[in-house]
């Protein structure tokens, strides 16, 4: 993909990746990739969760992302975390 432009896949909405997926920062170090596919699951469907972690040590680096199928279920997270 050139210029870092990220293509929609078959099975989405048609929008782009980036369009879909949030950057979840401030994470507990305890939080896992199951717990934020729990939480974040209830908005709709996700494709893709990941927590980054320290290559050395394996643990949580305190941030990740979630990326949805649909870009109004992204849409409408981000909505509920801002009223939070």
């Amino acid at each position: 993909v050139a210029d870092g432009d990220a293509l929609a896949s078959p099975e989405t909405d048609g929008t782009a990746e980036q369009e879909r997926k949030l950057f979840l920062g401030g994470l507990s170090w305890e939080t896992t990739d199951q717990g934020l596919r729990d939480h974040f699951g209830q908005h709709g469907e996700l494709t893709d969760v990941v927590i980054m972690k320290d290559k050395m040590t394996g643990k949580s680096r305190g941030f990740g992302f979630v990326t949805f199928r649909e870009k109004s279920d992204a849409d409408k997270a981000v909505a509920l975390l801002r009223e939070k």
